[in-house]
């Protein structure tokens, strides 16, 4: 009984040993790259705040001049979507370096 339980303990010391054999180790730095998610827009970019000619109307305007400051006030509002969409757009396309 006693050689059987020796035989076991050197049988189990050997498979620890030898577990630690194959162990590789790195002893040069690996580069990784970590994506890390910047602003595209800068502070000067999007457009001041804009004063529209149907905020500008008063409560005695004609007919006429608030029809004229509804055309005016869709041609800004049209010009300016485009400037905040062509922000929006350069900073969600995929072309040049990745985040």
């Amino acid at each position: 009984m006693l050689i059987l339980l020796c035989v076991i303990l050197f049988v189990m010391a050997v498979a620890a040993l030898s577990g630690c054999e194959h162990t590789v180790y790195v002893d040069r730095p690996v580069e990784v790259k970590i994506p890390v998610p910047v602003n595209c827009v800068q502070p000067g970019d999007t457009p001041a705040p804009m004063i529209y000619p149907v905020d500008q109307l008063g409560h005695n305007d004609s007919d006429g001049d608030i029809v004229g400051a509804l055309l005016a006030d869709h041609y800004q509002r049209a010009a300016t979507e485009k400037i905040l969409r062509d922000i929006i757009d350069a900073c969600t396309s995929t072309e040049g370096e990745p985040l």
